[in-house]
C-alpha cells in the first residue's frame, strides 16, 4: 500500500535553497504519494520563495514572531499537526540533508518504526558540521544523550536530524519540544518498538546559516533535564 509521505522542513532564512529541495525531493520519489510542508519562522523572502514555485505538493505554514514558540521543534511539531501523511519525515532546508535518502527512508518503514538518516551508523563522521567546536559538541551531546536514557543507547545517532517514522508514534507521546533535538524526545517518549539506522554522510551547508547557537545549546542542556526527570 502507498501510504502518503509528509515531508516536513523546518526553515529559518533558506530562500536561497528551497527551489533546489523541491526539485530534489520530487525528483526522489517522482509520482508516488507524497508531500512538502515548509514550517517558516524566516525573516527573509522564504515565504514569497516557496508561493512562487505555485507547486500542488507542497504547503507553508509561516509563523510570525509571537508564535515561534518551542524554537526548531516547535516548528517540526506544527508540522506534523499539518500533516496528511501516516508517514512523516523530518529534514533541513539547508540541502545539507539529502532528498536522495528519501525511497530508503520510506521503505525502511514497511519494517520498522523509525528510520534515521544516520552520520555515525558506519562509525564516526561527523562531516558537514560546520568546523571542529560543531564536530566536538555534535559528539559530546550524542554522548550525553545516550548515557542518560538507556532507552536510546542502541541508537547510534539519537540527535540526527534527518528521520522519518510512524505516525502512530505520536499517539500518547507527550512532546514537549524545545531547541532542535526533536528525535531525542520522540525517541524517549515514543512508543516505538524497532529502529533502523541508515549510513549517510551530511552534504556541505549550500547557504544560509546553522540554527546552532548558544541559546540552542542552553535550550538544549536544559531539555536534558527536563527529560530525564519527567520520563
Amino acid at each position: 500500500m502507498n501510504q502518503m509521505l509528509s515531508i516536513v522542513v523546518p526553515t529559518r532564512n533558506e530562500a536561497a535553497n528551497v527551489s533546489t529541495l523541491v526539485q530534489r525531493v520530487s525528483e526522489a520519489l517522482g509520482s508516488s504519494e507524497w508531500e512538502l510542508i515548509f514550517v517558516d519562522d524566516s525573516d527573509d523572502g522564504t515565504p514569497d520563495a516557496v508561493a512562487a514555485l505555485a507547486h500542488p505538493r507542497v504547503r507553508l505554514r509561516h509563523r510570525p514572531v509571537p508564535d515561534r514558540r518551542g524554537g526548531l521543534a516547535g516548528a517540526v511539531c506544527d508540522g506534523f499537526a499539518a500533516a496528511s501523511g501516516e508517514l512523516l519525515v523530518v529534514m533541513d532546508g539547508d540541502l545539507q540533508h539529502d532528498p536522495a535518502m528519501l525511497p530508503a527512508l520510506r521503505g525502511s518503514l514497511d519494517e520498522v518504526d523509525i528510520a534515521i538518516a544516520s552520520r555515525y551508523a558506519a562509525g564516526e563522521c561527523a562531516a558537514g558540521l560546520d568546523g571542529l567546536h560543531r564536530v566536538l559538541v555534535s559528539r559530546a551531546s550524542r554522548a550525553v544523550a545516550r548515557a542518560l536514557f538507556p532507552r536510546v543507547r542502541r541508537v547510534r545517532d539519537p540527535l540526527a536530524g534527518f528521520f522519518a517514522f510512524r505516525r502512530i508514534l505520536l499517539d500518547g507521546a507527550p512532546l514537549q519540544p524545545v531547541g532542535f533535538k526533536i528525535l531525542l524526545e520522540l525517541l524517549v517518549r515514543g512508543s516505538w518498538r524497532s529502529v533502523r539506522e541508515l549510513p549517510y554522510r551530511m552534504a556541505e551547508r549550500q547557504s544560509g546559516s546553522s540554527n546552532a547557537s548558544l541559546r540552542e545549546g542552553l535550550r538544549f542542556g536544559t531539555h536534558l533535564l527536563r527529560l530525564r526527570f519527567t520520563t
